[in-house]
């Protein structure tokens, strides 16, 4: 993904929001962005999502871009993008699992049962089927040790959606 927008003369920059995914954590994180010259959006897991009731992806989504509207009087305030990912985060690593190889911290045992992982479904995105099995529940099931926040992203950077380190 860094590449992809590197063409385009854009970078991308991540903000961690420490797991803390609500409309009012967002907003109290991300405002300063948009009193600059920054494009911003998010990528966020729907299922942690604080706050969010009954409404589906795309009414949060309306939602937070209604309430990141009210609170910025800036012009800039059009360059929100919200982006709520439906899926766990972790089922898109499950997208190309053969990038795997090129991971070191994953045995090839390890490689094996994640493959085996995925051919129990269909999807990736079908691997996220209950809170106790979703994907990054059976990868710690399998990787003791494994680590969303520095795992996970040298595994997306492999999968080409890495971010570009702050």
């Amino acid at each position: 993904m860094v590449d992809y927008f590197a063409n385009y003369n854009l970078s991308l920059r991540s903000v961690d929001l420490k797991g803390k995914i609500s409309v009012n954590h967002i907003l109290k994180n991300m405002k300063d962005l948009y009193y600059s010259k920054y494009y911003v959006t998010t990528l966020v897991d729907y299922y942690g999502f604080k706050g969010k009731a009954d409404k589906s992806v795309d009414e949060l989504e309306s939602y937070l871009k209604t309430e990141m509207c009210k609170s910025i009087t800036n012009p800039n305030r059009h360059r929100f993008f919200p982006y709520i990912q439906k899926y766990e985060f972790e089922g898109l690593l499950f997208s190309k699992i053969e990038s795997h190889v090129k991971l070191p911290f994953f045995t090839e045992v390890e490689l094996e049962k994640l493959r085996s992982v995925k051919r129990l479904f269909k999807t990736p995105e079908d691997i996220n089927d209950s809170a106790k099995s979703a994907p990054s529940k059976r990868i710690k099931k399998i990787k003791l040790d494994y680590n969303k926040i520095t795992h996970g992203i040298e595994w997306a950077r492999c999968l080409g959606l890495g971010l570009s380190p702050k």
